[in-house]
């Protein structure tokens, strides 16, 4: 049963583009923030939605797999059920998805997903200054020195000269369950 808490770590990350697209400092309002974040990839990944993710509604599709259509609603009550164990009433409710059901495919669609989204939101802090402001005020920290240096040194030049995007950084991880 390892899917849930793997898809509980792709929407921490989600979340926390959402804190640094929210400019939010503290780690109250979480569901404002991982919404924001789904919503964020909604807009990278839909073209009528382009810089525009304040307006990719909550119902949209964003995953798709063989056995069930996941629209951002589901994906943040389905993030609650991985690290809570439940979802509120009113989210069950509100979502037709069985929590119980294992989707296993569901963790395949996230990493081109996040790629996109990733790669879009670097693209925005090099020229919107809202942005820029939000994260610094989002005041993320690195804990540990190690991991944050490998992951700045995949950004060099690589033995090309070649400057890789994000996305293709990304897109180099295994991400095989």
């Amino acid at each position: 049963m390892t899917y849930l808490p793997a898809y509980g770590v792709f929407a921490s990350g989600i979340e926390l583009l959402g804190r640094c697209i929210n400019g939010n400092s503290t780690t109250s309002d979480n569901t404002k923030d991982l919404r924001s974040g789904f919503k964020w990839l909604g807009a990278s990944y839909f073209e009528p939605y382009k810089n525009a993710y304040e307006n990719v509604p909550d119902e949209i599709v964003l995953v798709q797999t063989s056995k069930y259509m996941y629209s951002i609603s589901n994906l943040v009550a389905l993030r609650h059920f991985a690290a809570h164990g439940q979802a509120t009433s009113r989210e069950i409710a509100k979502n037709s998805y069985a929590f119980g059901y294992i989707d296993y495919e569901i963790l395949e669609q996230f990493p081109p997903l996040l790629a996109d989204g990733l790669e879009s939101y670097w693209h925005e802090l090099q020229s919107n200054d809202i942005l820029c402001n939000n994260l610094a005020k989002a005041d993320i920290i690195a804990l540990r020195k190690l991991p944050v240096f490998l992951s700045w040194s995949l950004f060099q030049k690589d033995a090309e000269g070649v400057y890789h995007s994000i996305a293709e950084i990304f897109r180099r991880f295994s991400w095989k369950v």
